[in-house]
């Protein structure tokens, strides 16, 4: 709780511009967002006045930014399932939950959840060998299941030989079939704890030079 303003604290891991724009947000509600930044020169900590530094990847600087917080949330989604249940063991609430988060997190995950729940999605499989690809039918797109975002960790693969490198990295992988790319759509619904949901309008995103 803020002392100042008798609002909950919200804690937010990541100092990026999701959590500038939150941020934003927090000050027409006279909200405290408190942001856990890697460097002070980060997009919400140049604007917050309660930035803490820390490593999201790190446990105890966890511990330490959770202090004082009524909740804590994340502006990204590469924040350690460990680390997150062991905030939550202690006590902290953290929203949403690992659970959740494990679908941003894991795209081996989330489509596999997608395929339980009978949503439509293109057609996939986790693959680990050139002939794993060769199977599952060429041109296609190689994705890492864990750590890309924003066109990282995605690779256009025509031919056999493209996928060499790729394999070779280590890196747990999926294969895509590639869709034609008509439009893309964002849908954001939200959830509260209590089971509360708002849903936003549709908006398309327009792409300009990659």
């Amino acid at each position: 709780m803020d002392a100042a303003t008798q609002l909950p604290t919200v804690g937010m891991i990541g100092a990026g511009q999701l959590a500038r724009m939150t941020h934003q947000a927090a000050i027409a509600l006279g909200q405290t967002l408190k942001v856990l930044a890697g460097d002070p020169a980060e997009s919400a900590a140049v604007v917050s006045p309660a930035t803490v530094l820390g490593d999201y990847r790190d446990v105890e600087d966890l511990r330490g930014f959770a202090k004082g917080c009524t909740v804590v949330t994340f502006d990204h989604e590469h924040v350690p399932q460990e680390a997150l249940r062991a905030l939550i063991a202690e006590g902290v609430d953290v929203q949403p939950r690992p659970e959740a988060l494990l679908y941003a997190q894991d795209k081996h995950a989330m489509r596999t959840r997608m395929a339980e729940l009978g949503l439509p999605q293109p057609r996939w499989a986790p693959v680990d060998s050139i002939s794993d690809v060769e199977a599952f039918g060429l041109p296609c797109v190689l994705k890492a299941a864990t750590g890309g975002y924003d066109g990282k960790g995605v690779w256009m693969i025509e031919a056999p030989g493209d996928a060499q490198a790729v394999l070779a990295s280590g890196i747990r992988l999926i294969a895509e079939e590639r869709m034609p790319l008509q439009r893309e759509l964002a849908i954001q619904v939200a959830r509260s704890p209590r089971g509360e949901t708002a849903a936003y309008p549709v908006v398309e995103t327009v792409q300009t030079g990659g």
